[in-house]
């Protein structure tokens, strides 16, 4: 009878192990198609819901003393990580003017010297701003510079109208050798309890994340996987509704 358990457990276990598998692959398919971004399934972790990724990968890259910079205005969640890990904070300024875009001229140079990440998001939310290929361009060519990790928050990647391209900031040659992507399954597919979202791009970066997370965490509860699996493999008319 014990045999016979464990076979089961262990069949139970292969399974868990290949739909994890397979939504990541599900994801990385998703991305090829979209935006043309190629990533290998170790590139990428699931997280529950990006609010939890986005409040946790600070706590994965920072030490005290760090400086992590931060959109002002900015969604709250945004400075947890860097302060539960006793990071200091440093805010941009999103002006109208600039198109709600940061100026990176003017962050200091004794900041950036500090700096371990800076967030970004577009399409933002709250000021609805959605950022062009230049500015990713400039974004990268600033990380490199100054050896600072980018997280782009890109939640609401199909929640865009009128035609324009959100775009990812992974599209960008050279991008994933310094940044991640957070890409969420909330508002595109409205599945926002369920909370199904990815972080991917920068292998180390990625690996960090998974270090702190299995500490805590036992893995996606399986039915809310396979959900995940049937909205990115299905039909994109209620993508369009929601949107």
């Amino acid at each position: 009878v014990i045999g016979s358990i464990k076979d089961e457990i262990l069949q139970v276990e292969e399974l868990a192990l290949w739909i994890i598998s397979y939504l990541r692959s599900e994801y990385a398919g998703k991305l090829q198609e979209r935006y043309g971004v190629e990533v290998d399934t170790e590139e990428i972790t699931s997280v529950n819901g990006s609010q939890e990724g986005i409040a946790h990968v600070g706590m994965a890259l920072c030490d005290p003393g760090d400086v992590v910079l931060l959109p002002n205005p900015g969604y709250p969640v945004f400075e947890v990580g860097g302060r539960f890990s006793g990071a200091e904070m440093y805010f941009y300024e999103l002006r109208e003017e600039n198109e709600f875009l940061p100026k990176l001229s003017e962050i200091p140079e004794e900041i950036c010297k500090r700096a371990k990440f800076m967030l970004v998001s577009y399409p933002y939310n709250p000021v609805c701003a959605i950022a062009p290929r230049e500015f990713y361009e400039e974004l990268v060519a600033f990380a490199k510079k100054h050896n600072i990790i980018i997280i782009h928050d890109n939640a609401y990647s199909d929640i865009i109208y009128d035609g324009v391209y959100g775009g990812s900031f992974l599209e960008i040659p050279g991008a994933k050798e310094v940044g991640v992507e957070f890409f969420s399954l909330s508002k595109s597919f409205n599945l926002t309890g369920a909370r199904v979202s990815f972080m991917l791009g920068n292998k180390k970066i990625v690996d960090a994340l998974k270090l702190l997370r299995s500490q805590y965490d036992f893995g996606m509860f399986l039915p809310i996987q396979k959900a995940a699996i049937a909205a990115l493999k299905g039909p994109k008319e209620a993508v369009k509704e929601q949107c």
